[in-house]
């Protein structure tokens, strides 16, 4: 992220005791939030690019392209402040077990089989249990960037 913040020229560089310090105004840093998050509502999530890969590099670099040429094409267009980001839902107590980062079935301490995702980090109350719950988060296919971009019964590519 402080890359492409540094590419988008909103980052700048100063002296600072012996080393170097990175400085933004909060006004330019908000402008840069608004213009990402409305162009890809899920620029700030990292998934699983297809069906086939997980390569999550593959995706953080993808994004960070587009945060750069989306923030270039708003200085062109006039910098005019974007429309606030809609991040669709596609319902609660969805769970995509075609999903690569679908973590399986767990059964915590308190009862109930729980769905957990690799992507998501470990819920305030089930990482007690310690396994798996320790170490994944519980699913929000639901909201998921993924299930949007690959809706069950697609081609996935």
């Amino acid at each position: 992220m402080q890359e492409v913040v540094r590419a988008c020229g909103i980052l700048h560089e100063a002296p600072l005791g012996r080393g170097r310090g990175g400085i933004m105004r909060a006004r330019d840093f908000r402008d840069f939030l608004a213009t990402i998050l409305t162009d890809d509502p899920y620029c700030l999530v990292v998934r699983p690019p297809s069906l086939t890969n997980g390569n999550l590099a593959r995706d953080a670099l993808r994004k960070a392209e587009r945060m750069v040429a989306a923030w270039e094409e708003r200085r062109v267009d006039g910098g005019s402040a974007p429309p606030p980001a809609v991040f669709p839902d596609h319902g609660p107590g969805i769970v995509r077990e075609d999903c690569p980062a679908f973590a399986g079935w767990h059964r915590p301490e308190q009862g109930g089989d729980v769905p957990l995702c690799r992507a998501n980090d470990r819920h305030p109350e089930f990482f007690k249990s310690g396994g798996d719950f320790n170490r994944h988060g519980r699913c929000s296919c639901g909201t998921c960037s993924w299930h949007h971009r690959f809706p069950p019964g697609g081609s996935g590519c």
